[in-house]
């Protein structure tokens, strides 16, 4: 039976991190965190390891045949002490998902 999320009791939410480059030390960088979800009135919470609200943009769309994207969007510049850390993304609802990144910043 479906939950008011529209998946199945124990399907994780799993969030998909796209970016178009790779990080350069004092360069803005953009990261993408993603959920395909069915449910647009249930959204899934996606939440980052860095950042700040000022840094974060989220973003809804109707993808066709029932089902939605959120997305987070956050921008921000790497500095050395990003060198070699993770950069990750939580998706939330029902439970706890997360997605990471290894930020190698170029010099």
């Amino acid at each position: 039976m479906l939950d008011g999320s529209g998946l199945f009791p124990g399907d994780a939410i799993v969030p998909e991190l796209t970016h178009h480059r790779d990080p350069v030390e004092g360069s803005p960088f953009t990261v993408t965190c993603s959920v395909i979800h069915t449910c647009p009135s249930h959204v899934p919470s996606l939440a980052w390891s860095h950042g700040t609200k000022e840094n974060i943009i989220v973003a809804q769309k109707d993808i066709l045949h029932r089902n939605w994207e959120t997305q987070s969007i956050l921008t921000f510049i790497p500095t050395e002490k990003y060198d070699h850390t993770e950069v990750s993304c939580m998706a939330s609802y029902h439970g706890t998902c997360k997605e990471h990144l290894h930020c190698l910043c170029k010099t």
